[in-house]
């Protein structure tokens, strides 16, 4: 029988993955880009959603997505 009043623990609320937009993210993936490229990025208080943007304007562009 399921829990009539569940509670959502901070533990629990922390291993869940975070989302963009509506949709959940997935795991991280680490790159490292030319240091012209990464003082650029640094500079952008906007840096996460301008790669994200990037990466799926070119996996649609290519039709991988």
């Amino acid at each position: 029988m399921a829990n009539p009043k569940p509670v959502q623990t901070p533990e629990f609320l922390a291993q869940q993955k975070p989302k963009y937009g509506e949709k959940p993210l997935g795991n991280t993936i680490a790159v490292r880009f030319s240091a012209e490229v990464d003082s650029i990025l640094r500079q952008r208080n906007d840096r996460q959603q301008l790669i994200r943007a990037a990466v799926e304007t070119y996996l649609r562009e290519k039709g991988i997505l």
